[in-house]
Order: C-alpha cells, then structure tokens, then sequence
C-alpha cells in the first residue's frame, strides 16, 4: 500500500501514469491456460481439461497490453476462450455457471 501511495502521488503530480494491480485473475479472465494445472488437480478427463489452451507467455503478456492501451478488462487465451468472453457479455450468470459445471464435470471430456 506504502508503494502504491507513493507511486500515485508521483503520477498525479504528472497527470500520466498507469498502474496493474494483479490481485485476482478475474479481472484478466484468462481462460484455461497451457499449465500442469488440470493434470495436478486431477482434471485431465474433463473437457476443460482437454480442450486448446492458451499459451502462458501470450496469457501473461496479454493483460499488460490491455494495460497500455487504456482497456479496463481483457480476455487472455485460445479462440474458443475470446468466444466466451464474448458470450459473458450477453448470457445470464446462471447459464455461465451451469456450461462451466458441465465443462468442469468429472468424466466430461469422453463425450466429445
């Protein structure tokens, strides 16, 4: 908070600055990502964790240039994760919630 404080006291007294604060990932929405984090969590049969995944370098990258370009809120990763971020923006959370369930369900990825 100290850092903070004194980084935006140096940036008000410019009128410019920019500042990323990374405390949660919802507010990258960065999408299932290229990581040992479906296989660790036991998620390798779910369609979650078999469907194209974004690569981390561009999934880190991607908020940053979101960042730098003035854009509040940025969907980082593969077509098919841009596609529900596109979704999000029309669908009720209720009907987000229940196509994540069945995405995240045990045993989901052998129906495809």
């Amino acid at each position: 908070m100290r850092l903070a404080k004194s980084v935006g006291r140096d940036m008000a007294a410019r009128n410019e600055g920019r500042a990323l604060v990374a405390s949660s990932i919802a507010s990258m929405m960065p999408g299932p990502t290229e990581t040992d984090f479906f296989h660790r969590d036991g998620m390798d049969d779910t369609r979650s964790g078999r469907q194209d995944r974004g690569d981390p370098a561009q999934v880190a990258r991607h908020p940053l240039d979101a960042l730098f370009s003035g854009k509040g809120k940025t969907v980082a990763g593969s077509a098919g994760t841009e596609a529900q971020g596109l979704a999000g923006r029309v669908f009720p959370d209720k009907l987000k919630r229940e196509a994540h369930r069945k995405t995240a369900e045990p045993c989901s990825g052998d129906q495809d």
